[in-house]
Parts: structure tokens; sequence; C-alpha cells
């Protein structure tokens, strides 16, 4: 458990040059998150708690680092990006530990701003454009993002992640379906093998050059507001996952996340227009097949197998985001 004391909020609002009293609210566990207001003031106080950190809070020093980074590249590039205002990458701070602390973005998430129907489309359009933007940062290696971007080749013998080699995503697919075939038909399992099999050798070129992936990029993590000339993103929040690789991950689990929401239907074609084109259906249905079970919860119904199996026989975005699974 963690939890922030009334001395280590006066402690942490002096740190950010603020002198009245700061309201502090848990929003999220594992990682942590906190709302901390203070008068106008907004920011959000993340710390890194997930299980696979473990005991040793100096690493996480590095996912600050990381994610600062992140959001540093954004806007070095010119697009909008979550302000970093306190980045304590070690023990000497009010918490005992690593801690990143952003300012509050303008408007609200895209999945909650989609429900006023007159300018659906429309802030669809400006996600697909910013998205694209984003897409189009290069660099000349794989990895996670830090300052300048990844320095050297993959370690083959460390982890990685799927958006960062075809030959991982082969292999995290292939360790997917080991794990679930028990619960699964045999004709199923099957389709998948010969699918999985051929990853490397398809998606080989999507990885070349290795270009900004949000990595997590869920709708609703983007903040979307409107103004006198129409629907803009300020920028999106959580780049805990942000890596240079394949760009085609972050339009999954857009997708993902888009399926069940009901308000606009045919979420993607404005999306893509904004995007400026359409990605590969055929590619982008093998990464959705060898997404994990977990990625689908409350978005997707219907069981494992109905779900894969409605991807496995989609021949269109019609198909895959119209027709229900089951």
């Amino acid at each position: 458990m963690l939890t922030i004391s009334e001395e280590q909020s006066r402690q942490i609002a002096r740190l950010l040059g603020l002198h009245g009293p700061m309201i502090v609210a848990q929003v999220k566990a594992y990682n942590h998150v906190y709302r901390l207001v203070s008068g106008s003031d907004i920011f959000y106080l993340k710390t890194y708690t997930k299980d696979w950190y473990g005991d040793d809070l100096a690493a996480t020093g590095a996912c600050v680092e990381h994610e600062a980074s992140a959001w540093a590249i954004l806007a070095a590039n010119g697009l909008a990006a979550t302000e970093v205002v306190l980045a304590c990458r070690d023990y000497e701070n009010p918490l005992g530990r690593p801690f990143l602390i952003t300012r509050q973005l303008r408007g609200a998430p895209l999945t909650e701003q989609i429900r006023q129907p007159s300018g659906a489309a429309a802030m669809l359009r400006a996600a697909g454009a910013y998205l694209s933007r984003v897409h189009a940062i290069t660099f000349p290696f794989p990895g996670y993002l830090i300052p300048g971007g990844p320095m050297a080749p993959l370690d083959q013998h460390a982890w990685q992640h799927r958006c960062w080699s075809a030959r991982q995503r082969q292999r995290d697919a292939q360790t997917m379906l080991l794990s679930e075939e028990a619960n699964l038909s045999p004709v199923l399992v099957q389709a998948l093998e010969s699918e999985f099999a051929t990853i490397e050798q398809r998606m080989g070129s999507a990885y070349i050059p290795p270009r900004y992936t949000l990595g997590d990029c869920h709708a609703s993590h983007f903040f979307v507001f409107n103004d006198v000339d129409g629907w803009h993103v300020a920028g999106f929040v959580d780049a805990e996952v942000a890596s240079a690789g394949d760009r085609g991950e972050d339009l999954v689990k857009f997708a993902i996340e888009m399926y069940d929401i009901s308000a606009y239907a045919r979420w993607w074609e404005p999306f893509f227009d904004g995007y400026g084109g359409t990605p590969d259906f055929d590619l982008f249905r093998l990464r959705l097949l060898g997404a994990t079970g977990p990625e689908f919860l409350d978005s997707w119904p219907g069981t494992r197998e109905q779900i894969l199996t409605h991807i496995l026989n989609a021949q269109s975005w019609e198909d895959l985001f119209l027709k229900r699974a089951g």
C-alpha cells in the first residue's frame, strides 16, 4: 500500500512552488496515480508500483526518465504534449521513491468527448492526424524511448516488447496461443498456428524505420478540446510503453478500445482520414489476432474462442468492427 501523508503533500506542494493548501486524491493503483489540486492548478503524480518492478525502487527512476523523455521528444517535434513539472528520479524527495508529476491536459478524454455526436467525426479526424505526426518521428534503433532515442541495437538476450521487432511479435503470439489453446477448439488453434508462423516474414518491413510508438495507445488516453477553429488534441497521457518500433501497435490498441464505443459506429473512417491513409487490413488483423485475452476485456463481448474466430474470419473493416463476435 502507498499513501501520501499530509506532511508529504505539503512538501510536494513546496517543490511545485505552491503556497496554498493542496488536496490529494488517489485515482489509480498499480501504478499509483494521485490527483493534486491547488486552487485552479491540477496535477497528476505517478509512481511505479506494478508487480514486475518488485522492490527495486531505484530501478523505477529509469521509468521516470523514460516517460519524461517520451513527452520531451514530442514537444521537440512540435506536437502538443503532456507537461512534466517535476521528475524525481531518486530517493531524495518527500516520497522517498522516484515519481513524476505532470500538469492536467486541456479538454477531456476522446472516449468521453465523442459522446457529442455532432463533433465525433472531427474529434476522430484530429486524433488520427495527431497520431500520424507522432508516427512520422523516426529513430535509428528500436526500443524504449530515452533522451535522443534508443542508441544501440536490441540486446537479443534481454526482454523485448512486441512492437520492437517482428520476431518478438511472432514469439509473443505463439506464447499466447500455447497458454490459451486448452480453452480453444483444435480447428481454431490450427488456423492461428498457421497465421502466427508467418508474422516475422510478413511484418518485418513494418518495423523499418523504427517510429515513435505510444505503446499503450488507448483511445481514452487522447485528450481533445474544441476551439474556435475546431477540435484539437491537447496531448496524450501515459507514456510508460512509449517506444521506437512498429506504429501498427498503436492502431491496434486504439481499435480495441473503440470497438465498444457505439456513439460513432464507423469510427475508423474519419480516424484513418485524419491519419492520412488506411493501414493494411491483413497485417492489422494479424496484429489483433496476436494480442492477449486481457487486452480485450471490457471492450469486446464474447468468449475468447468467439473473439478470435470473429477476427480471423473478418474480411473488411466493416466485418471486423460492425459485426459482433459470437
